[in-house]
């Protein structure tokens, strides 16, 4: 079976960080998935489909968004062996990323929650939910 993945910054939204969309192609099918990370439409390198080098944090971001996509590769070609429909793969996609982030800890799952709201909130909001974070973590 032969596909496309690429990835698109969301043009349609006003907001400053917009998502990133990952879409699986072939033939005339599509799959849209989110990919969990947003970034300003100014760093994001359109024909790369990366975020660019002037973006701080961009390797971690790039190595992401490669690992996003080889985790769908993987889904596709332990999929196509048993010949299943292109319905039958984006099920399993999204079964695959749902066992993902089940699989994360409470604790996991916060720190991925603050570095999706860094700079969307207030330095004193976030500083509340770091201190909040620890006495959990303490608590543990």
């Amino acid at each position: 079976m032969s596909y496309t993945i690429n990835l698109y910054i969301d043009k349609k939204t006003n907001a400053i960080d917009k998502t990133i969309f990952c879409y699986i192609r072939q033939k005339n099918k599509t799959i849209v998935l989110h990919t969990g990370k947003k970034l300003d439409s100014n760093l994001w390198d359109s024909e790369k489909q990366k975020a660019k080098r002037s973006y701080n944090g961009f390797s971690d971001f790039n190595y992401y968004l490669d690992d996003f996509k080889k985790k769908i590769d993987q889904v596709i070609q332990k999929n196509e062996t048993i010949d299943s429909s292109f319905l039958d793969i984006k099920q399993a996609l999204l079964k695959e990323f749902k066992k993902q982030a089940d699989e994360k800890t409470f604790f996991e799952t916060y720190e991925l929650y603050f570095k999706l709201k860094e700079k969307e909130l207030k330095a004193i909001t976030l500083k509340k939910h770091r201190t909040l974070f620890n006495h959990l973590k303490n608590f543990e």
